[in-house]
């Protein structure tokens, strides 16, 4: 997939400084003995004032910090949350982490 080409993302946050979204993608593994299919999903956000929507979560909370900490990098007012992150709430409900996000931004 060419990911300068725009992508159909169903909102799940309007905010006064950040919006969100997810986006539904099919899944299919192979092996010799094996084959899953099944849907996932990506989480983006997009500052108010940026063109692109950028993605920061996928269903995995395998290094969900180190994920988080380079999606992020860009907006020090994120770093303290990030760090105090508690992945197993997080995992529960993503678009919590652009809430906080959302109210950070002046």
């Amino acid at each position: 997939m060419n990911t300068s080409e725009p992508l159909m993302k169903h909102p799940v946050h309007e905010g006064k400084n950040v919006s969100a979204y997810i986006h539904f993608i099919s899944t299919t593994t192979n092996t010799k003995t094996l084959h899953l299919e099944g849907t996932n999903y990506v989480f983006y956000f997009k500052v108010k004032n940026e063109d692109v929507a950028k993605g920061y979560w996928m269903e995995s909370s395998i290094g969900a910090k180190m994920l988080l900490n380079i999606v992020f990098k860009p907006y020090p007012v994120m770093k303290e949350t990030v760090s105090n992150l508690d992945t197993k709430e997080f995992d529960k409900d993503p678009i919590s982490l652009i809430r906080t996000f959302d109210s950070l931004l002046k």
